[in-house]
């Protein structure tokens, strides 16, 4: 039985989990119309930010005044978001944009003394507690601010090699840590973040045109077992300074696909067969 089809209209502007949650049905389940559910979600929610300044936190009713702040958590989101659709789309529209989120998110929200980012923006007019900026180390109804800001920094400096990504992200988790007393349940979030910091996920990058060939490699990378492996395909003329960067060849004869880890790619693999053998090996294969 065909799945229901999703329709993109009901997708919420502001919902950036369920946009990252199509994304990744798209890369779990095969499922276009998830992808392009997403892209169109995605592509609306960008054309609602301002050309400068922050991103409001709703857009209708519109914010009022001191009242309605700006939030890191909505730049930090929409920057995952739209590494989520770079991820799966290829676009450097995403990615750019993204980078454009930190920016803003930096340029508003960074402590410059402690390092970290604050919730919110710094308006003294404030009423209340409103005027209160805060770290918050532990989670809540969703992981801490500047785990999940740690994440997408590292993700941003495993596409684009940029160390001051890197740097930033160890800055929020070291400050994460001096004010964790206890690890326990609520500290989560800093768990998944140092994991990810101290061991990177591999890249499954297939360099190809768009045709069977190429889809299929991309396929074969989605099937391989490597926990919390991205797979990426770039598209020579398009992805040329991306491809020139990780050192691999732009202009191929046919679609090949590497695994990057750790700065280092893999050797060519041409056909499921070899690119199988890049993979890391299940409990079942390794026993």
């Amino acid at each position: 039985q065909d799945p229901t089809p999703i329709d993109m209209a009901r997708v919420g502007e502001g919902e950036n989990p369920a946009i990252i949650a199509l994304f990744e049905a798209h890369a779990i389940l095969g499922r276009e119309d998830a992808a392009r559910a997403a892209a169109a979600a995605l592509d609306r929610l960008l054309a609602s930010v301002p050309g400068s300044g922050p991103l409001l936190h709703r857009i209708h009713p519109a914010p009022v005044p001191g009242l309605d702040p700006p939030l890191a958590m909505d730049h930090i989101m929409l920057a995952r978001a739209a590494i989520a659709g770079y991820e799966v789309t290829g676009e450097p529209r995403f990615l750019a944009a993204a980078r454009d989120m930190v920016d803003r998110a930096v340029a508003l929200f960074w402590d410059g003394e402690a390092g970290g980012f604050f919730d919110i923006v710094a308006d003294p007019t404030a009423p209340g507690f409103l005027n209160l900026r805060r770290r918050l180390s532990n989670d809540t109804a969703y992981p801490s601010l500047n785990s999940i800001a740690a994440r997408v920094l590292d993700r941003l400096w495993l596409h684009t090699g940029t160390e001051s990504y890197r740097e930033r992200a160890q800055t929020c988790l070291a400050g994460l840590i001096s004010m964790t007393g206890k690890v326990d349940q609520h500290d989560a979030g800093l768990g998944i973040a140092l994991a990810e910091h101290q061991s990177p996920p591999a890249r499954y990058v297939v360099i190809g045109a768009r045709n069977e060939s190429t889809s299929a490699l991309v396929r074969a990378a989605r099937r391989l077992y490597d926990p919390g492996k991205i797979v990426q395909h770039l598209e020579p003329g398009r992805d040329d300074a991306e491809i020139r960067r990780l050192g691999l060849d732009p202009k191929p004869d046919a679609a090949y696909a590497v695994m990057c880890r750790e700065g280092k790619c893999s050797a060519p693999a041409g056909d499921e067969a070899s690119l199988t053998k890049l993979g890391r090996p299940s409990r079942s294969q390794s026993e």
